[in-house]
């Protein structure tokens, strides 16, 4: 339905002021429509901002606990150097201090005994060579069993080898390892496998001919 106004002669003002009343209304509804959109898009334009702002300060924290993080790591490891760095030169000192100490303490020692480490070295040494000399002699000894004849010096790893009757030019020859000692002296290691060799009769014989090959029996 279309109002006429023209129908309406008396009333012609109080619609046109109605008329003019709502276009004001819908004036100002579209003015504060416009308003509430633009503060709305502002505050949607300022929340995106905001939003950026709070990311922002959250990587800078993210990283600023990064560079804790590995601060602190590394001054873990540089207090773990230092102290295996000062434990190194604390070992280093006590060592050459103990090194020291006990150089004093021989040296000391070495004053205080010289005169007896000078008998020793001398007995030892008069020891050795009366030994050799022994070893050389024994074979004109009166208890040597064997005929000095026989008798082959070696000197080590054994003191001599008898060859019983080579000189008597017997059938029947008998060859003896001798090892010869005085006093409380012992067998060595090597004499003693030499000598549980020869028990268990463990002894060969070989002919060695440079241009063929060896021959044993």
């Amino acid at each position: 339905m279309t109002l006429n106004i023209t129908e309406f002669p008396y009333y012609k003002p109080i619609i046109l002021d109605i008329l003019l009343t709502d276009g004001w209304i819908i004036f100002l509804i579209i003015v504060i429509a416009i308003i509430i959109w633009i503060l709305i898009s502002e505050k949607n334009d300022l929340q995106k901002r905001l939003t950026k702002f709070i990311d922002k300060v959250k990587e800078k924290e993210t990283a600023l606990k990064e560079q804790e993080l590995l601060f602190d790591k590394k001054e873990a490891e540089l207090k773990v150097s230092y102290q295996n760095w000062a434990l190194s030169e604390l070992e280093k000192f006590k060592n050459a201090e103990i090194s020291n100490a006990a150089g004093v303490l021989l040296q000391k020692w070495k004053i205080e005994n010289e005169a007896a480490i000078r008998q020793d070295a001398i007995n030892r040494s008069y020891s050795v060579n009366l030994g050799k000399i022994t070893e050389h002699l024994m074979p004109f000894h009166i208890n040597f069993p064997f005929n000095p004849k026989d008798a082959r010096f070696i000197g080590s790893p054994i003191d001599m080898i008898v060859f019983d009757g080579h000189s008597d030019k017997k059938e029947d020859i008998v060859i003896y390892i001798v090892e010869i000692k005085t006093g409380n002296s012992k067998l060595t290691e090597i004499q003693k496998k030499i000598k549980e060799a020869t028990i268990r009769g463990n002894i060969r014989w070989a002919e060695i001919n440079p241009d063929e090959t060896i021959e044993e029996l």
